[in-house]
């Protein structure tokens, strides 16, 4: 993941600018899938992209590990 973010960060020359405010992460489930532990987290976060003057966002998502 981190080459796959490098090589965009190499390909945009002028990237743009995100900056979180808060996160909160919490763990929703753990569970058995042949033989692997899959871990769901929901990620809550405010975030602010590009301009500091642009109003705040709201980011809700769940990722599984």
């Amino acid at each position: 993941m981190y080459a796959e973010i490098e090589k965009q960060a190499q390909e945009d020359p002028q990237p743009s600018r995100t900056e979180i405010l808060l996160v909160n992460a919490r763990l929703l489930e753990v569970r058995s899938v042949e033989n692997q532990e899959i871990a769901s987290v929901l990620y809550d976060v405010m975030m602010r992209e590009e301009d500091a003057d642009k109003l705040a966002k709201q980011v809700r998502e769940i990722w599984h590990f």
